[in-house]
């Protein structure tokens, strides 16, 4: 009887251990999110069959690697989400070993937009704002390196932005991104 009892503990255990290794490693879909558009993102994740889980307040969702950029694409086509953005939190859950330099970059623009683009979303006036950095790749047998460009998408309410405005954002976006002149920052509005 006892050795029966010792045998379903070791399978129940290693039954534990393999449903474990067999669930898929989870990404950070998107973060800082209001609960309103987090409950309209889940909505459209679980009508698309598409499995996530909800962490913190609800603010955060995380959704299986491999399902990333399916999801992104289903929520962008459905216009969502309006204000969230992927910033230097996309590091939290990064296997740091294994990611290769172009990977490590990417993550890195990405953050950065994402970090520019909150903090210009924090000026009056302004709903939203997408910021998309052009980073040239310097090539061995190059003279003259290329120099980066970006462009900064606003949706404003209201009013228009006044100069002083515009140019301080120009001027934000130069200082955080290296070699990039504040002309080379283009700033419109939808």
């Amino acid at each position: 009887m006892t050795i029966l009892g010792i045998a379903a503990g070791v399978a129940g255990v290693l039954g534990a251990v393999f449903l474990h290794l067999g669930a898929q490693p989870q990404a950070l879909l998107f973060s800082n999110l209001d609960l309103k558009e987090a409950g309209q993102i889940t909505q459209a994740l679980d009508q698309a069959n598409i499995k996530y889980d909800s962490r913190g307040d609800g603010s955060t969702i995380m959704v299986n690697r491999d399902e990333v950029a399916k999801a992104r694409m289903l929520l962008a086509g459905k216009g969502l989400p309006t204000q969230g953005s992927v910033g230097y939190e996309i590091f939290d859950n990064a296997p740091a070993l294994g990611q290769t330099e172009f990977v490590q970059n990417l993550n890195n623009q990405r953050a950065l937009e994402g970090e520019l683009a909150r903090t210009i979303r924090s000026i009056r006036g302004i709903n939203s704002a997408r910021v998309l950095l052009v980073m040239p790749k310097r090539e061995l047998f190059q003279d003259e390196a290329q120099q980066p460009t970006a462009s900064v998408v606003l949706g404003i309410a209201g009013s228009d932005l006044n100069g002083d405005q515009v140019r301080a954002i120009r001027n934000l976006i130069a200082s955080a991104v290296p070699n990039l002149r504040p002309d080379k920052v283009t700033v419109v509005d939808d």
